[in-house]
């Protein structure tokens, strides 16, 4: 199976790195690994730190906010990942550096 032709490779490489944590990567894995990683703005060391990727590729998949809601008013949100206060005018988590998605807050 190859784990990089699929509809969501950022989502298949982060499952196929924790199948393999405690395995050695052989090369061909490690130069895709690498290659993603550099695609999407995280730079990468001669040493790799596989679970550093798994967290930095995690991070890049944006994700939506959490409403903070009261009585049906929504007043604030929190990063999906860290559960911290964040802005709309934020791209990313000022606390971890996760990737938030404001799509449906904007246009609805």
């Amino acid at each position: 199976m190859d784990v990089f032709n699929t509809d969501n490779p950022l989502d298949k490489l982060i499952e196929h790195i924790q199948v393999v944590r405690n395995k050695s990567f052989d090369e061909a894995v490690l130069g895709e690994i690498t290659k993603m990683a550099t695609e999407h703005g995280i730079f990468t060391e001669v040493a790799l730190n596989e679970k550093a990727i798994v967290h930095a590729l995690s991070n890049a998949i944006p994700s939506k906010p959490h409403p903070l809601r009261m009585d049906d008013l929504t007043y604030g949100y929190s990063c999906p990942a860290c559960i911290m206060s964040v802005d709309e005018s934020d791209k990313y988590c000022n606390n971890c550096g996760k990737k938030l998605d404001w799509s449906d807050e904007k246009d609805g």
